[in-house]
Parts: C-alpha cells; sequence; structure tokens
C-alpha cells in the first residue's frame, strides 16, 4: 500500500531545489489536501515548521510524479518562486529524521512525534 496522506498530521518534506537553490528540510503539518479524480494532481495546504520567517500557512499544488509505500515525489506546480522547477518529497516522518535535519531539535521520545511537533511549532493543532 503507497503512502497516505492524512490532515492534521507531521511529514517529513524535502524540496529540491529549495530556498537559496539548496536543499531544504522541514517538518510539515497538512490541513488539507484536495485531488481531483482521475488527476495526478493534488492540492495540498501545509504548515512548513521550518520557515526562515517562522511557521507558515503553504498552499502548493503538486503533481504526483511517484508514488510509494514510503514517499510520495512530486514537482512543485505553484509556489511563491514559480520560476524554478522544484520538486518536494513527502515522508513519514520519525525522531531519526528530525535529528538529522533539524538542528534546534531537542529529542523527546518519551512522547509522540506529533505531540512533539506541536509544541516546537507555535503549539498548533
Amino acid at each position: 500500500m503507497n503512502l497516505k496522506l492524512e490532515t492534521n498530521k507531521w511529514y517529513a518534506w524535502q524540496m529540491l531545489p529549495g530556498y537559496a537553490e539548496l536543499k531544504y528540510h522541514s517538518p510539515i503539518k497538512i490541513l488539507d489536501i484536495v485531488q481531483s479524480t482521475g488527476t495526478d494532481s493534488l492540492v495540498l495546504n501545509f504548515y512548513n515548521a521550518c520557515y526562515n520567517q517562522g511557521t507558515k500557512l503553504f498552499c502548493y499544488e503538486l503533481k504526483i510524479i511517484a508514488h510509494t509505500k514510503v514517499c510520495l515525489i512530486c514537482e512543485v506546480v505553484s509556489n511563491e518562486k514559480n520560476k524554478l522547477y522544484t520538486m518536494a518529497i513527502i515522508e513519514e516522518i520519525d525522531y531519526q529524521w528530525i535529528g538529522r535535519y533539524i538542528e534546534k531539535a531537542s529529542i523527546h521520545p518519551n512522547i509522540n512525534i506529533s505531540e512533539y511537533l506541536d509544541k516546537c511549532y507555535c503549539n498548533i493543532k
């Protein structure tokens, strides 16, 4: 079974290229998913936890390139830059991923990862 995206759930987000044309990693919390029947596109509304100016709400149209049991690989069709060909990879998030990509994270494996991320990033619920 392929990775299933759910609302009100945190995921690992990688964007290539990211800001300043570097790889970009951030936890995201999906708020809404709209997928048209019979298409390979979806609109994703999500909180981007590690955005440079603080946690921010984004709405991107994504074209699905590959969908496996471990990740969803997409082309970002609409974004604020809209000038670069940008890819996004969405995966399940875990403490190992947070430790690898998020500098400021202090790992608390004794609490649920969603609770931990909600507390770290503006008490989002």
